[in-house]
This record gives C-alpha cells, sequence and structure tokens, in this order.
C-alpha cells in the first residue's frame, strides 16, 4: 500500500470520524478532516493525533457549497471522501475534485440528482484518467456487493432479495441540522419499487403484499419492510439477465415514526408537496429520539436462489454491527484498501458495490469488526459452509 493523502469532507461528523478512524488503524494514509468548522476541524484532528501515531492528520475549513474553499482543500491530496450531508452538492464537489486533478468517493444518499451530475462528469473522467466511486457506505453500498458474492456459487441467478435494518439510539448521536433534514428528505422521498418478472414495479401504499415481512433473527425477528429503489440494484438488474426477482426492502425505525409520521410524509407529499415539510421533519426527529429503543444494531441479509451445479441451491449471508456508524465506515475502508493498493482504481464513475473485488471485500470487513455469516444451502437442505476456489474469504 502506497501513501496517499485524503480530505474527508465533513470529517469530524458521525461517519467521517468512524471512517478517519479505522483508516488510521488500518493503512498508513494522511488525513485532512474538513469542514465550514475550522475550529471542529482542528479539534477533531488533535483528538484523532493524540489517539494514533505519526500526526497523520490535519484539520482545514472547506464549505460543500463553496467551489473556491474546495479547490483550495483539493490542492494538496490524492482524494476527497465526501461524508458530509448534502448530496445536492455532490455535483459541485465532483467537479471541484476534476478540476483538481483528484479522485473522488462519496458516503451519500443515492438520488438520481446526484447521479446526474457525476454521469456528466464520465467522458472528462475518463480522459483524465481519474477514478470517481459513488454511492459507498452500508446502503446504498453493501446491497450490490452482496448480491455479487452470492452471484458466484450459481450457474443461474434467479432471485436476490437483500433486507436491511437499523436500530440506534438517537438520543447519544448529535446531528446538525442539514443532516436532520435531509434524513427526513430520505425516508419520505425514497420511490418504492422492487424488480420483478424484468420490470421495476412500484409498491402501493395500501397494498399488503407488496410490504413482506422478512426474519431478521434473534434478538429482531421479524419486520415489517418497505422496498427502497436503488440504482445499484438497478444496474444488477441489467447485469444479471437471469433475476426474476431482486430489490432491497428495509425494515421500520419504530412504532411512531412508521405508523405515524411516516405515513403522514406520504399523504402530504401525494395531495400537498412542500408543505409542511418544517414541522414533519421536527416530527420525525422528535419521535426517532424518544420511541427507539435497544437492542440497537445495524444488519443487512442477503437471500439469494438460483442453479447450481448440484442441483437448486439457496444462499444466505448476514452483514452486521451494533454501531450503525460502523457499518457505514467499514465498507468504506475494504473499498478504500482495495483501492490504495491499485487493485481497483481504474478511470471513469463506479458505484462501490460494483467496483470491490467481493471476496477480499467481505474479508477485510469482518477483520475490520464488522459481523459477516454466510451459508449453503442444497438441495434436500444440506446445509454447508460456502464451497469455493477461495473457501477461506469469511474467516477473520
Amino acid at each position: 500500500m502506497y501513501p496517499k493523502r485524503l480530505a474527508i469532507l465533513g470529517g469530524y461528523g458521525n461517519a467521517g470520524m468512524s471512517l478517519a478512524r479505522l483508516l488510521l488503524q488500518w493503512t498508513d494514509v494522511n488525513l485532512c478532516l474538513a469542514g465550514r468548522s475550522p475550529e471542529k476541524a482542528e479539534l477533531a484532528a488533535k483528538q484523532l493525533n493524540a489517539a494514533f501515531s505519526g500526526e497523520r492528520v490535519s484539520g482545514a475549513a472547506a464549505d460543500a457549497h463553496d467551489s473556491g474553499s474546495l479547490q483550495a482543500l483539493f490542492t494538496d491530496v490524492d482524494m476527497v471522501v465526501v461524508a458530509s450531508s448534502g448530496a445536492d452538492a455532490a455535483g459541485r464537489i465532483a467537479d471541484a475534485a476534476l478540476r483538481s486533478g483528484i479522485d473522488y468517493l462519496d458516503i451519500l444518499l443515492s438520488t438520481p440528482e446526484k447521479h446526474s451530475a457525476l454521469r456528466r462528469l464520465e467522458p472528462e473522467l475518463q480522459r483524465q484518467g481519474r477514478c470517481f466511486i459513488t454511492d459507498g457506505g452500508f446502503h446504498p453500498g453493501l446491497p450490490a456487493a452482496m448480491v455479487r458474492y452470492a452471484s458466484q456459487y450459481f450457474l443461474t441467478l434467479r432471485r436476490a432479495r437483500v433486507a436491511g435494518l437499523i436500530r440506534m439510539n438517537w438520543q447519544e448521536y448529535h446531528f446538525s441540522p442539514d443532516t436532520e433534514a435531509e434524513f427526513y428528505r430520505e425516508i419520505t422521498t425514497q420511490e418504492l419499487r422492487y424488480y420483478r418478472g424484468g420490470e421495476w414495479r412500484k409498491a402501493g401504499i395500501f397494498t399488503a403484499g407488496d410490504y413482506p415481512r422478512i426474519d431478521f433473527g434473534s434478538p429482531f425477528g421479524k419486520q415489517y419492510c418497505a422496498p427502497m429503489y436503488l440504482e445499484e440494484i438497478n444496474l444488477l438488474a441489467r447485469n444479471f439477465p437471469s433475476l426474476e426477482e431482486t430489490g432491497f426492502y428495509v425494515a421500520g425505525l419504530n412504532w411512531f415514526v412508521d405508523w405515524l409520521a411516516f405515513p403522514l410524509a406520504m399523504l402530504r407529499r401525494k395531495w400537498l408537496p412542500g408543505a409542511g415539510d418544517k414541522l414533519l421533519n421536527k416530527l420525525t426527529g422528535w419521535g426517532l429520539r424518544r420511541f427507539s429503543r435497544p437492542p440497537y444494531a445495524a444488519m443487512l441479509q442477503l437471500n439469494a436462489d438460483g442453479l447450481s451445479d448440484a442441483g437448486e441451491t439457496r444462499f444466505e449471508l448476514a452483514v452486521s454491527h451494533r454501531d450503525a456508524y460502523q457499518l457505514t465506515a467499514i465498507p468504506v475502508l475494504a473499498c478504500l484498501i482495495q483501492y490504495l493498493t491499485g487493485e481497483i482504481r481504474r478511470p471513469g464513475l463506479w458505484w462501490m458495490g460494483h467496483l470491490i473485488i467481493p471476496d477480499a471485500f467481505f474479508k477485510l470487513m469482518k477483520r475490520a469488526g464488522a459481523e459477516v455469516r454466510c451459508q449453503l444451502i442444497r438441495p434436500g437442505g444440506q446445509t454447508l459452509p460456502p464451497r469455493n476456489s477461495r473457501p477461506e474469504v469469511l474467516e477473520a
């Protein structure tokens, strides 16, 4: 691994600090933590330098909505990792990174606006040899990686469903108003769609069959889940023509948000678009802090089936961590390790879940602290550990 200097925009936030600690622990990179507050950036850098040897961290002021401050930040780094709120600023950040001749990775919401802004840059990325990676993290990020990992056990992959669950003690974290507003937009503007029979279908608000109960095992049990469209899953459907059914499903947050705040937001979106957003944002935030209860964890699980060399086969893969921010940062760490070694650095625009090398990626995740479990279920119900050319892939 060769030395690199990375800027983390939003570096003193929850996700940024989680990633910074992991990078300092597992790599030899130098970091610049950046955000709108130079005092917070410098304090965070000081704390990390006290915890890790080498004085490898500095702090700097930068505003994602100010191109001048971004280009000043990018003059002395090799890559920017965007961990700040504000997916609407992704195009501006990416444009500044391209003009500065550096690479880019974001841990932002998966939005059509972000993807459109990044795709416009792709011809120039190819020409300049720059590597831009989008949709990094937990979700988006892991679902496509999990399906790609599973696909190696099948001759024909027919169904692959990924489900996610987040249980957090929201009172433990400080969120900026921008972060809270963005989270509210995420849960109230996502397209409720799943892929079946060669097409994307929209879930009906009152169609119970579109919201399956998925078993997450102990201690969470069965949870009602809503389909959430992810572009990385759409790309999978294109790349695996044998897929008859796929999609990403997300479990609810707590009873108050699921059955009161969220339905109100959906009705507002349909009948009074734009009205009452601030009030509903505050109501959602209050409900998360007031009614979320332990146990706390973040989890993604994949259930896939199809035809293998032994006949009809099922494959199950679960990835979890007790800390949701760790499960956001650990996949990015694993991706960056592969990037830093040069294994996956390619010119162009890439979705993280489609760029990483799955076997080594999940092995790195487990070493970094994520729980990764899988099993292969053969005809007749025989349950076996995964068997392929690299059976040690999930060993710590």
